[in-house]
């Protein structure tokens, strides 16, 4: 949600994202009586969800169906002459099986279960706009089909916030909370800097010393909570400027496509400000090449 994209991704991804609900509901979500006796709600749940990650738009589409059943896959592959009668399907392989033309587990095809004309359909238009498909399962709890395409061209809220002068925005949909902090807070433990964070030590990244700028002087800071998943840090910044939507542009200059950026954006006032990538920042990617990606800029 909150995230927009171009019009022309739009379009090419319609079919694709639809055919993978159809998905979800023929192959994912068991009737109501067997999700009844799994002791799970009898109403099934699709989960369509979108976000910006980095320099590339990524889409989900969830399920909390049955998972994927590797027995079924392998029977049918080796029905359709794409495995030996040794070979079975793993992990690994399941979405290759999965995405070979036509393939489907299903002998009959309807609306609902995408015409039978299996997942192949969804790769390549994923892979013909340059993006890619990934495939994650939890059997007996569900599936998780992930797109991520480029970003070429996408609209997103952003958190811009200053250092040392210099603005950049953040994606919010990477910002977890904001806080208000001083220096007496951190602790240095084994050369890392954490703060103390509802009963863990959080993982502190001062943005000004990944670009060189050393650490700031001032005594009240402020500090983005940010980061994917269960993995979160602490992004300390001069203060949050304010929130505000912005176009995101891919840098296509290789003397800037650095790891730790996402693309730049135009604030309106002749200002160019770099968008950052905090999956790229908590991994530490920032910090050897920082300060000349911000003075080439």
């Amino acid at each position: 949600q909150e995230t927009e994209v171009d019009k022309l991704l739009v379009e090419r991804m319609m079919d694709p994202l639809l055919h993978l609900v159809r998905n979800a509901l023929s192959h994912g979500i068991e009737d109501p009586e067997t999700r009844e006796a799994l002791g799970k709600p009898e109403r099934g749940r699709v989960v369509l969800r979108a976000a910006a990650e980095g320099d590339l738009v990524c889409i989900e589409v969830e399920d909390d169906g049955r998972g994927i059943d590797l027995g079924a896959v392998t029977a049918r592959a080796r029905e359709r002459g794409l495995l030996g009668p040794d070979e079975t399907v793993t992990p690994d392989t399941v979405l290759d099986i999965l995405c070979a033309p036509g393939f489907s587990t299903r002998t009959e095809s309807d609306l609902t279960s995408g015409r039978g004309v299996g997942l192949s359909v969804v790769r390549d238009a994923v892979e013909d706009l340059g993006g890619h498909l990934d495939l994650t399962w939890e059997e007996g709890q569900g599936t998780r089909f992930v797109i991520r395409l480029p970003l070429t061209l996408a609209i997103l809220d952003a958190l811009l916030v200053s250092v040392r002068g210099e603005t950049f925005a953040v994606p919010l949909s990477a910002v977890r909370e904001v806080r208000e902090v001083n220096m007496e807070m951190f602790t240095e433990v084994g050369g890392d800097t954490i703060l103390p964070y509802r009963g863990r030590a959080l993982p502190v990244l001062f943005l000004s010393e990944a670009f060189g700028l050393g650490r700031p002087a001032e005594a009240a800071l402020q500090m983005l909570v940010a980061g994917t998943g269960r993995q979160h840090y602490g992004l300390v910044v001069d203060r949050v400027v304010g929130r505000r939507e912005i176009v995101v542009r891919a840098l296509d200059d290789p003397l800037v496509a650095v790891q730790g950026i996402a693309g730049a954006t135009d604030l309106g006032d002749g200002r160019a400000v770099l968008i950052l990538d905090v999956v790229s920042l908590a991994n530490g990617g920032m910090y050897e090449r920082g300060n000349a990606v911000l003075h080439s800029i």
